[in-house]
Order: structure tokens, then sequence, then C-alpha cells
């Protein structure tokens, strides 16, 4: 009895030492996956983002046979900086007047976020986010977003009624994108490039490294 009892003891300490062998192998395995959450979030933020602008240009036609600059009030997606830190935001160019393409928007040009009933909307002011705007615009704060580079001309893509993607909006011959934009956005844990097709506005994420 005393013998089996010493081999049923060790064969439990055996047991234990595969266990703990296998966690390890799986935190190695799993913990590089799970730092890189943030980067795959990030990615399927922003893509749902673009689509989501596309999908209200779609609905919204800017046309207006009466306004030369009717153009210039199409729905876009700009990508910026405040206090150095990267977010985004959907909006129109109500008045027409903004030359840069989505720096300044007032909160009533931005969008609202179907989820949350709040807007795309940072305070430029105050580089903050107030209680009517969505936190999923803070690339930076939410994601660990460090920059963003174009393979395209500015810094925002907007879309026409058909879906067509422009990088200029303020342009007076409107002409859709003639080549696809890469949009290449780095965080510690890596990047990833987002493209946006020209002519169909097609977004898919091209690449992750």
């Amino acid at each position: 009895m005393a013998d089996n009892y010493a081999m049923k003891k060790a064969f439990t300490l055996l047991e234990l030492t595969i266990v703990i062998v296998v966690l390890g192998i799986l935190a190695v395995v799993i913990m590089p996956k799970l730092r890189s959450n943030k980067l795959i979030e990030a990615s399927i933020e922003v893509l749902s983002a673009i689509r989501y602008t596309q999908h209200l240009a779609i609905l919204d036609d800017k046309y207006r046979p009466d306004d030369i600059n009717w153009y210039k009030r199409r729905w876009r997606i700009a990508f910026r900086q405040c206090g150095g830190e990267w977010f985004y935001t959907i909006a129109y160019d109500k008045d027409a007047n903004n030359a840069t393409g989505g720096t300044f928007f007032a909160i009533g040009e931005t969008a609202i976020d179907p989820l949350s009933k709040k807007h795309f909307y940072l305070d430029q002011s105050t580089c903050n986010i107030g209680s009517d705007s969505t936190d999923r615009i803070l690339l930076t704060k939410k994601y660990d977003i460090t920059n963003i580079t174009f393979s395209c001309t500015n810094q925002y893509i907007g879309f026409d009624e058909i879906g067509r993607p422009y990088n200029d909006l303020y342009s007076a011959s409107y002409t859709p994108m003639q080549n696809d934009c890469n949009i290449t956005f780095q965080s510690p844990e890596g990047s990833f490039i987002v493209t946006v097709a020209k002519e169909t506005g097609y977004t898919y994420i091209a690449k992750f490294q």
C-alpha cells in the first residue's frame, strides 16, 4: 500500500510539472497575440469608420444646383493631431470654407455615432472630448496609434453620392481619386495599412506588419 501511495503521489507531481510546462508554452504563444489586440481593434475601428463615412455620403447627396460650392460639403473622414495625439472625425463642411479639409469642424457638422448616439467630434481648443462626443475617435489614447502616413495628398478621404472617393474636396474640378490611397497606422506593437480603392471607394486592410 505504501508503494502504491508513493507512486500515486509521484504521478501527481509529474502531472503538475506537465501542466506548468504547458502553461508556459501557451503564455509564450498567446501573449504576443494579446499584445496586438489594440492594433487589431484599431484596424477594425478605422475600417468601419471609413465605410460609415461612405455610407453617409451615399445617403446624403450634397448636390445643390444653386450653389457653386456644393461639392465642398461632401462627407469625409479626416485624420488629425491635437496635442500630439491622433484622432479622426467624420464631418461635412457646412459653410464650404474649410480649405484645410477637416481641421476645424463644429460639432454640428460632425456625424453621430449610430452606436453611442454621440458625435465624432473633438474640441481642438482643449484636445478633449466632451459628454456629447464618442471616444472611438481617440486613436492615440484608445488604440496607441503613434503616427499616420498617407500615400495620397491630404489627410482626409471624402465620398460622393455614388460612393466614389475624393482626396481633394476643395478643387474646382472635384475629380475623384485617380490612384488608390494607402493609409499607414503605426503603434508600438506594429502597423497596418488601410487601402481605399480609386473609383469604387472599396476599403480594406491591405497589410499587417
